[in-house]
């Protein structure tokens, strides 16, 4: 957890960050912004046990980007 707060304190410099936490299905989440203080909070109390529904999180981490974002990343942890 604490690595990945770095990394995401590190961008948002530069870039908007969103997390989507998810388990058989999306659990939680935090729109992109460069405020990080529910991102972490997401990382704080998530249990990671059970993650099988990759797909469907990534389907909701895309649809989290407007159609006029030039650009797309996402890292999956």
């Amino acid at each position: 957890m604490d690595k990945i707060k770095k990394i995401a304190n590190f961008l948002t410099s530069y870039y908007k960050v969103g997390i989507v936490t998810y388990n058989s299905k999306v659990i939680d989440y935090a729109n992109l912004t460069t405020d990080l203080t529910y991102f972490n909070s997401i990382l704080d109390r998530t249990k990671y046990i059970g993650y099988t529904n990759t797909r469907d999180a990534l389907v909701f981490a895309v649809n989290m980007f407007g159609e006029n974002s030039t650009f797309k990343n996402i890292i999956m942890i």
